[in-house]
């Protein structure tokens, strides 16, 4: 059955109710303003002359630290994370948010020996390393596989916010995704890079805002805010004890979970193209050091603000069926999985305006994530592939073929999710 009708069936008209046409007013200005974003970068780029490659896929090399390690912390956050981590904390408990804390040891090593190596070698493509140390087969080897996980990513990425918002609206679920896509091709074909980042920057900032305005709404909203520590404490909603002293070793326990989880951040960023690329946005050392520490802090804020909102997600619902477990929460007030949760409390408990605003959130989550994979995969076909086939590619078709690339990458992700969709 199709996924969307199963978290549509009992949520959708109470949730139609709650979507007012302000939200829906708010909801096509953000969209427009991530427009035009990478319309102003388009116009000055042409206005400074400076229309050329290493402004499209460099950014010039002049993005301030602090907004690169924004545009990091965006591009590494989806709307995945914006729904699943708050759904995670609402079913069971903060034991996952200890994998993020791994950003903390790995920031420290990759300004001390990974930074360097990638700034002398210069290379716009992340995998440019591999030919250097190994052979070219490596690299294009590594660039191909980036890709195809990034083109079907994409697609991911589109379907997702159709869930939420077709959990409050009768829209379409595919002219949601093909809107969704239409706006970020359009948006990261003008802007470039740099269109990209500063994007990147705004989206966090709404992303944060969003989940702090959710939290605020969540504590105005509980009815006695006395008892909320009884029921996170009596339902161990911060962190069971077998979590820390392993009795059943087929259950995840934080030394697992976080010594997986650096390995993984190491591989994100190192061998990510959509993050290694921002380490070439500024020529400063200094400043990819900022934004690399600012992207650790802003990860930390994650995990207060994301995980919190579950929490305080769970204690509102106890309080209001007068239930504890979760499945019968979910089947009380109509929801068939943990991730509509999020979504479901916009839309039937916040206020006209403020439903749209969260939602905006979800979009920019999303948009973020999506640019970043356009461009980045883009990026790894024109400087790992392209320029071998064409070695005497001119400045301007290499645009040109990047921006073709993002077009078709843009257009292969949205069909992917409108697969997604019918199934």
């Amino acid at each position: 059955m199709n996924s969307l009708i199963l978290f549509t069936e009992k949520t959708t008209n109470a949730a139609i109710k709650s979507f007012h046409w302000v939200d829906y007013v708010v909801l096509v200005i953000y969209l427009l303003f991530t427009l035009s974003i990478g319309l102003y970068f388009q116009l000055k780029s042409k206005l400074q002359k400076a229309n050329n490659t290493d402004e499209y896929f460099k950014a010039g090399g002049k993005t301030p630290g602090w907004v690169a390690g924004f545009s990091i912390y965006a591009t590494t956050l989806s709307a995945i994370t914006y729904m699943a981590t708050p759904a995670k904390a609402f079913s069971s408990d903060w034991l996952f948010a200890f994998g993020n804390l791994t950003i903390f040891i790995a920031t420290p090593l990759l300004i001390r020996f990974i930074i360097p190596f990638f700034k002398k070698l210069n290379d716009v493509s992340g995998y440019g390393f591999l030919e250097k140390c190994f052979s070219y087969f490596l690299r294009v080897s590594a660039s191909l596989m980036f890709i195809l996980f990034h083109v079907i990513r994409v697609g991911l990425i589109i379907y997702l916010p159709t869930i939420a918002l077709t959990a409050v609206t009768n829209i379409n679920p595919y002219l949601i995704a093909i809107i969704i896509g239409v706006f970020c091709v359009i948006s990261t074909v003008l802007g470039g890079l740099n269109g990209v980042i500063w994007s990147d920057f705004i989206q966090a900032v709404v992303l944060i805002g969003g989940i702090l305005l959710a939290i605020i709404f969540a504590l105005v909203k509980i009815e006695n805010l006395s008892e909320v520590n009884n029921i996170v404490i009596n339902n161990h909603k911060l962190l069971e004890k077998e979590s820390i002293i392993p009795q059943n070793w087929a259950k995840p326990w934080i030394l697992v979970l976080f010594f997986g989880q650096l390995i993984n951040t190491f591989y994100q960023y190192i061998g990510s193209q959509d993050v290694v690329q921002r380490y070439q946005s500024n020529q400063s050392f200094k400043q990819v050091k900022k934004g690399l520490w600012t992207n650790a802090i802003l990860a930390l804020i994650t995990i207060l603000l994301f995980y919190g909102m579950g929490t305080l997600l769970y204690a509102f619902y106890v309080q209001k069926t007068g239930l504890t477990n979760i499945e019968d929460i979910m089947k009380s007030i109509g929801i068939k999985a943990n991730n509509q949760i999020l979504p479901y409390f916009i839309v039937t408990v916040l206020p006209v305006g403020i439903s749209g605003l969260i939602i905006a959130r979800i979009y920019s989550a999303s948009m973020s994530t999506i640019s970043s994979s356009l461009h980045s995969a883009a990026t790894c076909i024109v400087e790992d592939i392209l320029v071998r086939i064409k070695p005497n590619l001119k400045d301007k078709e290499k645009m040109y073929w990047a921006k073709g690339l993002i077009l078709g990458i843009g257009l292969l992700g949205t069909i992917a999710s409108i697969i997604l969709n019918y199934f």
